[in-house]
């Protein structure tokens, strides 16, 4: 016996149907069409790197939509957390290290949030990544900026100058009055500096953006700071490249990486050489001068925030108690010693 459908039902049922598919269309946009196209773009003018955003979507209209609206939120966490300059309007970290000394200052939540994150960060690395340890990291960029102007005047800062701003780098002076949205230093000298943890987090922020777009499909390079989702259309994972860190000439190690975050920390970025000493920018407390322990330190985690910070802290840490701290985490991590020897978690991908 055959079923008799009424012309009603029948166009309700066609109607049905294309709504649905409508929705489909807005809620995966970059799915809408059987055929993805490869996209990039690259911005200059965020967190002070070359950042790399790479897409497959159904059109270049597509793409270049999604591409402006990450750029502007990459463009107002830059500005939130940049230490250097003030912006007309904004409140940031560089009015903070200025008002902060003598009285409390009111801050937007993500700013909150991201000292929050940092007094946490202090806490889980041991101590090793201090985001109040500016007085003695603006020593040494001012040391690079010499070098970089006059490489023959070249040197470290002065052991007696380093010494002095060490005295004011203590966590504890950072007063964080999260009922009233305060942040105020106890010490008058104390000055912030995030940029261990600044582009991890605002990778995250950024990552939430793309997810809530609808695209399945990205890489995001952060210069040394990588997040993906997704493979490519031939369902082939993303692969991630590793420069020798003292020699840019060796053959590049490689991984695949999906659905997941690598961070790298090494002695390639923001240094200057003194003789045959390189000075680089991963400055250890304890010390007041750069880390000599590894040259290069990757971490893998779902999270750019917490990878970012774990990249710097376990650069600083000895290997076992490294291994302890990312075994409590649940990381993944590749340290490569100054000798050129290697060491990994037991889930860290095989290189190629």
């Amino acid at each position: 016996m055959s079923a008799i459908c009424k012309p009603g039902s029948l166009r309700r049922g066609a109607l049905f149907a294309a709504l649905l598919l409508c929705a489909l269309l807005l809620l995966f946009p970059l799915f809408g069409c059987a055929s993805l196209q490869r996209y990039s773009v690259t911005y200059a003018d965020v967190f002070d790197t070359v950042t790399t955003f790479t897409a497959y979507a159904a059109s270049r209209a597509e793409f270049d939509a999604l591409a402006e609206r990450l750029h502007d939120r990459l463009l107002e966490d830059h500005r939130r957390f940049d230490i250097y300059r003030e912006y007309p309007g904004t409140v940031n970290l560089c009015t903070v290290n200025r008002l902060a000394p003598a009285e409390a200052v009111a801050v937007d939540g993500e700013l909150m949030a991201l000292l929050r994150f940092g007094r946490e960060a202090y806490s889980l690395s041991q101590g090793k990544l201090n985001i109040a340890l500016g007085a003695v990291l603006i020593l040494w960029q001012e040391a690079r900026e010499r070098a970089a102007t006059d490489p023959s005047s070249a040197a470290p800062p002065e052991e007696g100058l380093l010494r002095a701003a060490a005295e004011h780098c203590r966590m504890e002076d950072l007063e964080i009055n999260e009922a009233a949205g305060t942040v105020r230093f106890l010490d008058p000298e104390l000055r912030l500096d995030v940029g261990a943890i600044a582009k991890g987090w605002a990778q995250a922020r950024a990552m939430a953006l793309l997810e809530e777009s609808g695209c399945r499909t990205w890489l995001l390079n952060m210069g040394g700071s990588v997040s993906c989702r997704g493979t490519k259309p031939d369902g082939s994972p993303w692969t991630i490249g590793l420069e020798d860190p003292l020699d840019k000439s060796a053959a590049m190690r490689a991984f695949s990486l999906t659905d997941s975050c690598a961070v790298t920390s090494g002695v390639d970025q923001r240094y200057f050489m003194v003789g045959d000493t390189r000075y680089h920018h991963l400055i250890d407390p304890d010390t007041g001068y750069p880390g000599v322990l590894y040259t290069q330190v990757t971490v893998l985690l779902p999270d750019p925030g917490l990878a970012d910070a774990l990249s710097t802290s376990l650069f600083l840490l000895d290997l076992d108690r490294g291994r302890a701290v990312a075994a409590e985490l649940g990381a993944e991590v590749f340290w490569v010693l100054p000798d050129g020897s290697t060491a990994r978690t037991e889930g860290f991908p095989e290189m190629h």
